[in-house]
C-alpha cells in the first residue's frame, strides 16, 4: 500500500505569491506534495488578517491538508483553524522570525503540530549590508559621493574623517543586540581583527565565550566603541 501524497495549502496575498514563491521552489514542492494557493488580501504587514470572511475561507479550505504555509494576507492559524484540519502536521511562516503573529504556537505544540519559520533567511543579506555600511561610513563614502556628483574631483584633504579613520582593521565594534543577524555579522567582522563588544540582555554568556566577543553594558558600547551597529 503506497503512502498518500501530502496536501499543502499556501495562504498569502498576490505580492507574496509573485515575489516569494519562485517557480523553482514550487516545482520542488510539487515533487513531493500537491498544493493549492488560497489568495487572501488584507491584514497588517506583520500581523494576521482579521477579516471574518478571510478566516472563514481558511477554515473552509484547510479540512484535509497536512501542511499550511502562511504569510502576508493570511489570518492567524488559531486553535479553531487547527481543529478544522485534523490531519495537519506542520505550519510554516514565510516572513522571517515573525511566525507568532500568524500562528498560535502554543496551540500547535499542544496538538503535536510542528511550527517553522525562515529566521535565518534574512540574517545573511542584512548582516552583509551592515558590514557594507560600516566600511562605507568609516571611509566617509556618503560625503565623497556627494562631492563627486557635484563635480568636485579634487583629492580629499588629509584631515578628512575617511582619510584618518577609514580602516576597519583593529577597531572596536559595539553591537546593540545580537540575534541571528548580529551573530552572522560577527563572523563577517572577525577577519578584520576587530575588538567586538556586545550589549544584549537576552544573550547568554556561553554564546559570547564561544563566538569570542565581550558581553558588556550599553553605556560601555556607547562610550568606548569606534563603530556602533
Amino acid at each position: 500500500m503506497t503512502a498518500s501524497i501530502p496536501r499543502v495549502l499556501l495562504v498569502c496575498n498576490q505580492r507574496v505569491r509573485d515575489v516569494y514563491l519562485s517557480p523553482t521552489d514550487l516545482q520542488r514542492l510539487s515533487s513531493f506534495s500537491t498544493w493549492e494557493w488560497l489568495h487572501l488580501e488584507g491584514g497588517q504587514e506583520f500581523g494576521p488578517n482579521e477579516d471574518p470572511v478571510a478566516i472563514a475561507q481558511l477554515i473552509e479550505n484547510d479540512g484535509d491538508v497536512n501542511g499550511v504555509l502562511v504569510c502576508h494576507g493570511s489570518p492567524r492559524v488559531s486553535a479553531d483553524v487547527m481543529d478544522s484540519a485534523p490531519d495537519l502536521k506542520i505550519v510554516g511562516e514565510l516572513e522571517g522570525d515573525r511566525f507568532a503573529y500568524r500562528i498560535d504556537v502554543e496551540a500547535a505544540w499542544e496538538r503535536g503540530i510542528r511550527t517553522v519559520d525562515t529566521t535565518n533567511g534574512s540574517s545573511y543579506p542584512v548582516a552583509e549590508w551592515a558590514l557594507g555600511m560600516i566600511l562605507i561610513s568609516l571611509r566617509n563614502g556618503g560625503a565623497h559621493f556627494r562631492r563627486i556628483i557635484s563635480g568636485d574631483a579634487s583629492r580629499p584633504s588629509e584631515d578628512d574623517f575617511g582619510y584618518l579613520c577609514g580602516e576597519l582593521t583593529g577597531k572596536r565594534v559595539g553591537l546593540i543586540g545580537c540575534g541571528h543577524i548580529g551573530r552572522r555579522l560577527i563572523k563577517f567582522l572577525q577577519p578584520f581583527d576587530v575588538d567586538i563588544r556586545v550589549y544584549d540582555p537576552y544573550l547568554s554568556s556561553e554564546i559570547a565565550a564561544v563566538q569570542g566577543f565581550l558581553k558588556t553594558s550599553l553605556e560601555h558600547i556607547l562610550s568606548e566603541s569606534d563603530v556602533i551597529v
